[in-house]
């Protein structure tokens, strides 16, 4: 149901977004399709963010109730755009004479923000005097496109709201990813240092057998090159000291042996290290994800409150697509880090 919900408000966000009203020359309302210039938005609100497989287990506990919390606060805002923006439709398809529909314009901004209590009224920088200020202001208008403008304020600070909301919502997940690392080092006793301190010495000594293979074929200055890279080599001699061809066999030996022991550690690990891997890829995967997509819906909240400042002034925007039902086969996808 929660992802119903989120899906639904930007199938209302986004009909504002390419002009779920058009505007005639004579300024009359014609709530047509949706608009041409809102299909970019939808590949990329719409594109499949992947459901949590490896890392499922971690998602729990204070962190996630957080994150949870944020995020449902923020549609709640985004119910209410839900509603509002249905109204707009409904309001200018109907019937009704076009004194009436500032009334119920009016009337549908009460029903959304009278039950609000003052808290939220106070997150959204307002009091109750200034929200009944402008419902009245709206209801008396003697068009939809001067309540439009009349409700335009209020608009402004849904939006701002919303996107102060986000910022919530990036700050919980922050908490979240953090507290999936530690379970995730908890789970496995690996961190990143061990797995790379492995092979960075693996690499390291490939290099010693570069430089030692190099001093063979006649090359002087990879003695002192291999000294410096691997001081611990016990078997070659320091620096300035000749070295013979015993001692060069008995250097191979370590550095081969070593190889051996790092490829034993390795082969025996590297399950835990390819699960480990996969955990970590998948935690970066949706936390890139979640911004990218919080990234987007702020910006359609940016543009809906623009498009509504268009629909009051009657700037037409050409209906070429529905949105609705393309929107309405992506329900399942669109909760970034889904939560229980």
């Amino acid at each position: 149901m929660r992802r119903l919900f989120t899906a639904l408000s930007c199938i209302i966000v986004l009909s504002l977004l390419g002009g779920c009203a058009k505007f005639s020359a004579s300024r009359k309302m014609d709530a047509g399709p949706f608009g041409e210039n809102t299909t970019i938005m939808i590949g990329d609100v719409t594109a499949d963010v992947r459901k949590p497989f490896y890392i499922k287990k971690y998602i729990d506990g204070p962190s996630r109730d957080e994150y949870e919390a944020e995020w449902n606060n923020m549609k709640k805002a985004m119910r209410g755009v839900v509603l509002y923006s249905t109204q707009v439709v409904n309001i200018a398809q109907s019937p009704m004479t076009e004194r009436k529909k500032p009334n119920a314009l009016a009337a549908t901004l009460k029903e959304i923000l009278d039950p609000m209590p003052d808290q939220r009224l106070a997150e959204f920088r307002l009091t109750r005097e200034q929200i009944n200020d402008w419902i009245r202001n709206v209801e008396i208008q003697d068009t939809m496109l001067a309540a439009l403008t009349e409700a335009q304020p209020l608009i402004d600070r849904v939006a701002n709201y919303v996107d102060a909301s986000f910022e919530r919502v990036e700050a919980a997940l922050n908490k979240l990813i953090r507290d999936i690392d530690k379970r995730m080092d908890a789970q496995w006793h690996l961190n990143r240092e061990n797995v790379e301190g492995l092979y960075a010495l693996q690499n390291l000594t490939f290099r010693s057998y570069d430089l030692l293979y190099k001093f063979r074929e006649g090359d002087p200055a990879a003695l002192d090159a291999l000294r410096e890279n691997d001081p611990a080599l016990k078997s070659l001699p320091g620096k300035g000291r000749s070295v013979s061809d015993k001692e060069l066999e008995a250097t191979e030996f370590d550095i081969m042996a070593r190889l051996k022991n790092l490829n034993a550690i390795r082969e025996q690990i590297m399950p835990q290290v390819e699960r480990y891997l996969l955990e970590a890829r998948e935690r970066d995967e949706l936390y890139s994800q979640h911004k990218e997509t919080g990234k987007k819906l702020r910006t359609t909240m940016m543009l809906w409150s623009r498009s509504h400042r268009n629909l009051a002034a009657g700037i037409p925007v050409p209906p070429e697509i529905d949105l609705y039902n393309v929107m309405l086969g992506s329900i399942k996808k669109f909760s970034p880090v889904p939560v229980p």
